[in-house]
């Protein structure tokens, strides 16, 4: 008896096609994660550790070296989601507003942090938890930005509709931002003015007024953990493009499958 070998047929669909990683795209994701492992653990015990306790305010100026750092990246990650949100609807490429996507989550974070952190020094400084000065008021209102954000683009069926809405939304909202910033100089604060100036004094900065026993930690600070966000903001992006891939080859086979 001879047996013929059948043919093999599958049933199943074939799996979507997969990309490894080029060297163009894995490079920055090191050079981030080198930056924020030099940078941060340096800049933490310098300030947390060696750096003296502030003239008026001791010991609680330490919360400085993680709420600063947090409220750069909160207003950082939101003028980069206006800068994609516009490209986003001139181009209508998928690329912006993944992009924004992926920024909002870590951005809302920074923004809560930012606040908490505010609280826990304001209560130290001020004695209250919370008050309605300008500058606390604004970043609030920019957490609020943050969660209408994520709650739009994940409110419609078609992932089109909801990235035109959160574009149009966090357009809108990018007024928040100078209102962040210049609140300390409009009206009467709380809030301390701003310390760190790195514009020049003809652009309406100067001389840094912080001691650098406190201005090196926090830079270091800054630094590691704005490499740390951009690190997760990257590997966030890479995620949802691989999501939207996925989801586009599932749909081309749905509508290529015979009825």
């Amino acid at each position: 008896m001879v047996c013929r070998a059948m043919p093999h047929h599958s049933t199943s669909h074939p799996m979507p096609p997969t990309q490894s990683p080029s060297s163009q795209t894995t490079w920055p994701l090191w050079a981030l994660g080198a930056c924020a492992v030099l940078s941060l653990p340096w800049g933490m015990w310098l300030g947390l550790v060696t750096s003296p306790p502030e003239r008026h305010q001791g010991e609680v100026v330490r919360l400085m070296y993680f709420h600063v750092p947090m409220a750069w990246i909160a207003l950082l990650f939101y003028g980069l989601i206006g800068v994609a949100s516009a490209l986003f609807l001139k181009t209508r490429q998928p690329r912006w507003a993944l992009a924004g996507q992926a920024m909002a989550p870590l951005g809302a974070l920074a923004a809560f942090l930012c606040l908490l952190t505010g609280s826990l020094w304001g209560h130290s400084t001020w004695g209250a938890w919370w008050v309605w000065d300008g500058r606390l008021t604004s970043m609030l209102i920019l957490f609020f930005l943050y969660c209408g954000l994520i709650a739009v683009q994940n409110a419609f069926d078609a992932p089109e509709r909801g990235w035109t809405a959160a574009a149009v939304l966090a357009l809108v909202g990018l007024c928040d931002l100078p209102v962040i910033h210049f609140s300390v100089q409009w009206w009467s604060t709380l809030h301390q003015g701003s310390s760190l100036r790195l514009l020049p004094a003809a652009a309406g900065g100067g001389h840094s007024a912080m001691n650098a026993a406190f201005l090196v930690p926090l830079l270091l600070c800054g630094a590691g953990f704005m490499a740390l966000a951009v690190l997760c903001a990257l590997l966030r992006y890479h995620m949802l493009q691989d999501k939207l891939a996925l989801l586009e080859h599932w749909r081309h086979i749905r509508w290529a499958a015979p009825s």
